[in-house]
């Protein structure tokens, strides 16, 4: 006869063997919630960094070094990923959107960051810096329109 609160041992048996699937399930589990807050909490930094550029791009106009500042920003808010965001930020497109928000790819600035120690000022291949990046530049700061036209409304 069993005594109360007393277990035969193969009720402990079954007991270790429930643990022994439970608790990888659980861990598991655990980790995957982990990684996908990892990865979220890295694409809303990425997402603010872009944000913050484009809002740097839309003060600077269009100013001789308007694609470096914006760079500059995009860098400083991607530094806060680990690593310096080395595995997610591989290039930066600035380009003219058409009428429907499609890129033209006719207007198109790609800039890669080699995120190596350089001995210039400016790490971007190609630098973006003054005139020196004129020659490779298809969408030169001089012809953007920043101006925005027909915002105010007056009363008949």
């Amino acid at each position: 006869m069993l005594l109360k609160g007393s277990r035969s041992s193969s009720q402990r048996g079954a007991t270790l063997v429930e643990m022994a699937i439970v608790i990888p399930l659980f861990l598991s589990l655990l980790f995957v919630a982990v990684e996908l807050g990892l990865a979220f909490r890295s694409k809303l930094i990425v997402d603010d960094g872009v944000q913050a550029a484009a809002r740097v791009g839309a003060a600077v106009g269009n100013g001789l070094d308007v694609d470096l500042f914006v760079l500059e920003e995009l860098i400083g808010q991607v530094s806060a990923l680990p690593n310096n965001g080395i595995d997610i930020l591989s290039h930066v497109e600035i380009y003219k959107v058409n009428p429907d928000g499609s890129p033209n790819t006719a207007e198109l600035n790609r800039y890669f960051y080699p995120w190596t120690s350089s001995t210039t000022d400016c790490d971007w291949t190609p630098c973006p810096e003054g005139t020196t990046g004129y020659s490779s530049w298809t969408w030169r700061p001089g012809e953007r329109n920043v101006a925005v036209d027909n915002l105010d409304l007056t009363a008949a």
